[in-house]
């Protein structure tokens, strides 16, 4: 029987400290399943002192999202990690079909976490405007982020910031769900009627 060490930290005599160091050190593998573990493992586990390697990790098309996820579980939503979640949802390097919907579902996830009452209203302001420049410049599954968006801002489901996102995010529709959803959007944002939409 398999028994993972993160499931053993008495063995470590409760020293978190050093079972975070040795799940960081086990993260550096060329295995992608085994490093998402331990990268998983860290966001539970993992200190101040495991931020930079989890930081290195963010812009990774494989291990971006478990590194995000871990980095906010480690340091909530901080400026640091509002610029780390940011570089990850921004990142260039190639993203399959498969990891540009993960990163979809890693802005949803952000964007709840950003937005608890607990997060100062300068950090909120600051995430939904991140992820509404993933939205219009980046993102590929719409319907995601922006149900995630109308969830988070009471005053976004009619106003010129969404209008202008879905224009934006019409383009890069692939299938036709996500153009019919899109579509629709801006049909009825047009209709509302456009010139009265509040900013």
């Amino acid at each position: 029987m398999k028994i993972s060490i993160w499931t053993r930290a008495s063995w470590f005599g409760g020293d978190t400290n050093r079972l975070a160091r040795l799940i960081c050190e086990l993260a550096q593998t060329n295995d992608n399943r085994a490093a998402r573990t331990m990268i998983r493992a860290l966001g539970e586990y993992g200190t101040n002192a495991q931020l930079p390697f989890l930081y290195s990790c963010a812009t990774n098309p494989v291990l971006g999202r478990t590194a995000v996820e871990s980095v906010l579980r480690v340091e909530g939503v901080t400026s640091n990690s509002l610029a780390v979640v940011a570089d990850y949802l921004t990142a260039t390097n190639l993203f399959t079909r498969q990891q540009a919907y993960d990163r979809a579902i890693c802005c949803a996830e952000f964007i709840r976490e950003a937005t608890a009452p607990s997060v100062p209203a300068e950090q909120k302001e600051r995430a939904l405007l991140i992820a509404r420049n993933f939205a219009a410049n980046v993102n590929t599954s719409n319907s995601v982020v922006d149900k995630a968006l109308l969830d988070a801002d009471s005053t976004y489901r009619y106003s010129v910031r969404r209008l202008s996102v879905m224009r934006a995010a019409y383009p890069r529709c692939f299938n036709e769900y996500q153009t019919n959803y899109v579509a629709n959007a801006i049909s009825e944002l047009v209709d509302y009627p456009e010139w009265e939409l509040p900013d």
